[in-house]
């Protein structure tokens, strides 16, 4: 057929597809006047606009019609010819991309067979001029909640694999691996909260260090400098790498670290050693760090308690931190008392 229907003439130049549906039995159902000024055409119409986006109006013809949808009539004699309608059968005509078109001639049947069933549960738009047009279907019981305005999309087991393959680490298993590397369940859940996960990996991956330790610096006291107005994230994971090198060295002790933090939140350019330098937290030699432990022994506390007065004189020791082990000096202290 050529067809002499502007709308479908354009469509036929512009090579869109052109489909037709033959309703036994409905003659003059989509002329009846259902809303004033409104046919039951405009009631299809409304849903093809909306579900198969056919949206450049009229978005459908039929046979019989007057107005609106109407056909040329050597369209429709050609039409009637080709799929031997006769009066008591209506055909629509819609045309536009073809996937659009079969689910709008599959709209059609829906609209046209829900007639006979009654009126259907769907929300409506109010129009200027008193009429309501179709704005989407109502769900059934069964939604929760699937997008009523589009086809259903097919999820194939591949990209469902695909997807499963590419998701991260649930929480549960993270945590279960810190718990198992003997990290205490609080800094645990600290650490996955954090930015600092994959960095804490990264770190034990290039030389065990005490996990508690290792979270204590990237979730306690990064958290400090973020609270004192620095900016832990400014440091890059490149340099935190290298300041858990150092400590694994003895480059550096472990009780200088909170305040290295704080520094290089501040002035994420520069090094390290640097910052421990200016601030005297470089660690001690033995032969040097030994007489300032017996050295604090005589310096006289309120505290009878031998733990107390430990606390106390490592207090006065880590004045600045870092340079002499906490540990070593603390039982140093410790056999001091006892003997």
């Amino acid at each position: 057929i050529h067809f002499r229907t502007p709308r479908l003439d354009q469509a036929q130049e512009q090579g869109l597809r052109i489909a037709a549906v033959r309703v036994h039995g409905v003659g003059g159902l989509l002329s009846e006047i259902v809303q004033p000024g409104r046919m039951f055409a405009h009631e299809v119409s409304g849903r093809v606009r909306v579900i198969a986006c056919l949206d450049e109006m009229p978005n459908l013809f039929y046979t019989g019609a007057q107005g609106e949808f109407e056909l040329f009539p050597s369209d429709q004699t050609a039409i009637l010819a080709m799929t031997g309608a006769d009066e008591q059968d209506v055909v629509v005509v819609v045309c536009g991309p073809a996937a659009d078109v079969t689910t709008a001639l599959n709209e059609t049947m829906i609209r046209i067979r829900e007639a006979t069933q009654g009126v259907p549960s769907e929300t409506r738009q109010a129009r200027r001029g008193g009429w309501t047009d179709f704005e989407r279907i109502l769900p059934g019981p069964n939604r929760m909640y699937p997008d009523t305005d589009s086809p259903p999309t097919i999820i194939s087991p591949e990209r469902a694999a695909h997807i499963r393959g590419t998701m991260p680490e649930p929480p549960w298993e993270k945590k279960a691996k810190l718990l198992g590397d003997g990290m205490s369940e609080e800094l645990a859940d600290g650490l996955i909260a954090s930015a600092f996960y994959g960095l804490y990996q990264k770190v034990q991956s290039e030389g065990r260090l005490p996990a508690n330790r290792v979270a204590r610096v990237l979730v306690q006291d990064a958290r400090a400098a973020h609270r004192r107005k620095g900016n832990p994230r400014a440091i890059s994971p490149e340099a935190w790498r290298r300041l858990f090198q150092l400590l694994r060295e003895g480059a550096l002790h472990w009780e200088a670290v909170p305040i290295l933090v704080m520094q290089r939140s501040r002035r994420p350019g520069a090094d390290w050693m640097t910052i421990a330098a200016k601030q005297q937290m470089l660690p001690l030699a033995e032969p040097v760090w030994r007489p300032l432990v017996e050295a604090v022994r005589t310096v006289s506390t309120r505290s009878r308690c031998t733990e107390g007065r430990v606390r106390w004189w490592m207090g006065q020791l880590q004045r600045p931190p870092g340079r002499i082990p906490a540990r070593q000096a603390a039982e140093l202290l410790e056999e001091a008392l006892k003997s």
